[in-house]
């Protein structure tokens, strides 16, 4: 099984060439907080110099907000530019050439890719939405061998909307400490869970699993690029922190200002997000039980995102070009997680409350005619 990269650069391409795409159900957003709205009297003292380590204040908020206890701010945790480089990262210091690693799909197909780039061997682990996207540990089991290094998930899940309990997260970590791998949890979408509060995170449970996070979902800050790295493993975070000095040095500066003044208004902010997300989700809800000769869902529980399946004889490549076309109207196909998904979307639900009903008519009008 392969990631198709191609398909989603030419679905890209073509959009491109249709002209303005005037709304999309397929990217996950809240409305992205502006400096005016976070920086009330800017630090003019702020250095362009080389700032290598990130500030204290920044380094404790991120474990105050993600509700983390009894973690070294010097030994456990390694600031990054974006959650990319922390999976980055995570990858390289985990695995060498010729080793195995089993990454959960469907997933954000970057950790896929770094595998192969570093010469190893990835070993794709289906989730289904049979089993309602539930892992199902007994084949997970299977695919160990003395090979396998590295063990990637992402939960909350992008596209399922799957959240871990309690018990399914330690599952998972003590499977692969009973492989001598390590475990890897990107938890882009944490602290964006629908019922029962923030999931459990990986790194809470055992010194092998790494945690890689970041501010892009919670607060739609894409574009200041901070992220992280949690483990208890300490001598990990200080070969990350080895290896982030060789890559990109350090964080931008005013990036790191502006996420620390965002995490101090934590509670301004991410309880509005999440008040826009349920209401959506519940429209959305309404919107697929009523369109189920069509599209079928497992009720998403946490992220902004969905992955329904498609109840008409086409293919999601197919589906997404026809509703681009006729709708003006954007959305991800399956097959870009992989060939075992080419009868899903991913579906956000999470822009305006008003862009997401205009989007589900358009793509009401489509289901229709199509």
């Amino acid at each position: 099984m392969q990631f198709n990269k191609s398909e989603l650069e030419n679905f890209i391409l073509n959009a491109r060439k249709l002209g303005k795409v005037e709304i999309s159900v397929s990217s996950p957003e809240f409305q992205s907080p502006t400096i005016g709205d976070i920086v009330e009297d800017f630090d003019k003292s702020l250095s362009t110099k080389a700032v290598l380590w990130s500030s204290e204040e920044l380094r404790q908020l991120i474990f105050q907000t993600q509700r983390y206890t009894s973690f070294d701010i010097d030994k456990n945790i390694n600031v990054t530019n974006g959650n990319q480089e922390a999976n980055l990262l995570s990858t390289m210091i985990s695995i060498d050439p010729g080793d195995e690693v089993i990454v959960q799909v469907p997933n954000w197909p970057q950790i896929p890719n770094l595998v192969s780039g570093f010469k190893a061997k990835f070993i794709p682990f289906d989730l289904s939405y049979e089993d309602n996207w539930a892992p199902d540990f007994e084949r997970l089991k299977s695919l160990i061998t003395p090979k396998t290094k590295l063990i990637a998930i992402s939960y909350p899940n992008n596209p399922t909307g799957y959240v871990l309990n309690k018990s399914e997260l330690k599952t998972y970590c003590e499977i692969a400490k009973d492989a001598k791998a390590k475990l890897l949890n990107d938890e882009t979408y944490r602290m964006i869970e629908l019922e029962g509060g923030p999931s459990p995170s990986a790194c809470e449970f055992s010194e092998d699993a790494i945690t890689t996070g970041t501010v892009s979902k919670t607060f739609a800050a894409v574009g200041v690029r901070i992220g992280w790295i949690i483990s208890r493993d300490e001598t990990f975070i200080q070969k990350s922190k080895d290896l982030h000095f060789y890559t990109t040095m350090q964080n931008n500066n005013l990036g790191e200002y502006f996420v620390t003044q965002m995490l101090r208004k934590w509670d301004e902010i991410v309880p509005k997000n999440l008040e826009l997300c349920k209401r959506n989700l519940d429209i959305t809800s309404r919107w697929m039980n009523e369109h189920r000769e069509f599209l079928s869902w497992v009720k998403p529980r946490g992220t902004t995102v969905s992955f329904p399946k498609i109840n008409k004889p086409m293919t999601s490549t197919e589906f997404a070009e026809g509703l681009l076309k006729q709708q003006k109207t954007l959305t991800v196909p399956g097959i870009t997680f992989g060939d075992s998904f080419d009868k899903h979307i991913r579906l956000s639900y999470c822009k305006d409350t008003d862009t997401v009903l205009e989007g589900l008519n358009r793509l009401s009008k489509y289901l229709k005619t199509s």
